[in-house]
C-alpha cells in the first residue's frame, strides 16, 4: 500500500520527498542491503508520496524508463520530472516522445520541472500550448514547474517547494513548512541536500503530519 495521507481537513496533504530515490548512503541505511536496484522506488513510495526524477533518466531515443515506473508507483503518489536539457528538443521526434510519456504517467505525474535559466520559461510555455495544464515559478529555486491539471489542482494553491536543508533542525524549518501549507494547501515539498538522510527525511513527513498538514 503506497502513501495516502489526508491532512487535518480531510483534503489532500503536503507531498514530502526527495529530489531522486537512488542517493548514496541510503543503501544498507533506508534501502535493505539485497534489494534489488529495480525494486527501490516501489520500497521509497511505501515511505514517501512524493519524488523528483532527475534529468539523468532521459536517455536519448529512448526518453523514461515509463513502463518501469508505471510497475512501481501508483496514484496517490506524486512523481515530479526534471526536464531534460533543452537540446533534446531540437527534434519534433524527441519532442514527441517526451509529450507522449507525459501522457503515458497521468495519474501519477504531478508536474515537470524546468530548471534551465535558459530554457525553462520556453519549456513550459511549450508544454501549456501542446498539453494543456498550467505553470508557475518553484520556490526555493531558479526553475518553472508545468502542472498537468490532475485531480483539479491548480498550480497557485499546489505548489512545489524545492528545499535545500539537511532538516537536521525541524525545529528552525517549522514556521516555514507552516507559512508554505497555509498559503498553498496541498503543495509539495522536496528536499535536495548531499547530507540527506531518509531518517531525516521521514522525520520531515512525520513532522508533517503531527502539524496535520
Amino acid at each position: 500500500m503506497q502513501n495516502d495521507r489526508l491532512n487535518a481537513c480531510g483534503e489532500a496533504g503536503i507531498e514530502v520527498g526527495a529530489c531522486g530515490w537512488l542517493r548514496p548512503g541510503w543503501q544498507g541505511a533506508f534501502y535493505p542491503d539485497d534489494l534489488p536496484d529495480d525494486w527501490r522506488l516501489d520500497y521509497y513510495a511505501n515511505q514517501f508520496n512524493a519524488v523528483l526524477a532527475g534529468a539523468e533518466h532521459w536517455r536519448p531515443g529512448r526518453g523514461y524508463p515509463v513502463a518501469q515506473w508505471r510497475e512501481s508507483i501508483e496514484a496517490p503518489f506524486r512523481l515530479y520530472l526534471a526536464a531534460p536539457d533543452e537540446d533534446v528538443f531540437g527534434q519534433d521526434a524527441q519532442w514527441r516522445r517526451f509529450c507522449d510519456q507525459l501522457d503515458a504517467l497521468r495519474g501519477v505525474l504531478a508536474g515537470v520541472v524546468a530548471g534551465s535559466p535558459r530554457s525553462s520559461r520556453k519549456l513550459v510555455d511549450r508544454l501549456v500550448s501542446d498539453m494543456g495544464g498550467a505553470a508557475a515559478p518553484v520556490s526555493g529555486a531558479s526553475a518553472m514547474c508545468w502542472w498537468p491539471h490532475e485531480g483539479g489542482k491548480r498550480p497557485q494553491d499546489a505548489p512545489l517547494w524545492l528545499l535545500h536543508d539537511d532538516l537536521q533542525d525541524l525545529r528552525v524549518l517549522r514556521p516555514k513548512i507552516e507559512s508554505f501549507a497555509a498559503r498553498h494547501p496541498g503543495g509539495g515539498i522536496l528536499v535536495e541536500h548531499p547530507s540527506l538522510s531518509a531518517e531525516a527525511l521521514l522525520r520531515l513527513r512525520q513532522v508533517v503530519e503531527i502539524m496535520g498538514l
